[in-house]
């Protein structure tokens, strides 16, 4: 492992699906599955359209590539879903999708358990809705399902307009 810094670029196709590409600062091999040359392309749904070809990558925003499509660097934000409780372990399955970790799995004391209409919630700071808390919900066939209050957003540095949310 590196504490040297990497960027994390997006390959973006002429149907605006993405590939993962990797900038470490210092490396001296960098795996296929994530150089310039990566074709693992994945779904994604933009919220106001995808830099490509006919719009000149983005207005020039992002690098055209010679295989075609774009290679764009990314920023990522994150803002809270839920500023109460939800109201039916529905809304928390329809709206999160950034998993969390069992709340026993950190210290003592960290998390603090509420609960209202089927759905248990752990928060840090008590009552304080934020991007920390964790819904918990049970499944109809008896799993447990966590969510972090998480909304993650990747973004097109230089071009905010193109983002999507994270992919489920």
């Amino acid at each position: 492992w590196s504490t040297d810094k990497c960027h994390i670029l997006l390959k973006v196709n002429s149907i605006g699906q993405v590939a993962i590409v990797y900038k470490p600062e210092d490396y001296a091999y960098l795996h296929p599955h994530i150089d310039e040359d990566n074709m693992n392309f994945f779904k994604v749904y933009w919220t106001n359209g995808y830099p490509k070809s006919a719009n000149n990558c983005g207005n020039g925003v992002c690098e055209a590539i010679v295989s075609g499509g774009c290679l764009c660097k990314t920023a990522v934000s994150e803002s809270r879903v839920f500023s109460r409780m939800p109201k039916s372990p529905r809304e928390v399955l329809s709206y999160l999708k950034v998993g969390a970790y069992d709340p026993s799995a950190f210290d003592a004391g960290k998390y603090v358990k509420y609960e209202e209409n089927g759905i248990k919630a752990y928060f840090t700071s008590p009552g304080s809705f934020n991007t920390e808390t964790i819904f918990e919900v049970n499944e109809k066939f008896g799993g447990i399902r966590r969510f972090k209050n998480s909304m993650e957003f990747v973004r097109v540095q230089g071009a905010p307009e193109y983002s999507f949310r994270n992919a489920p």
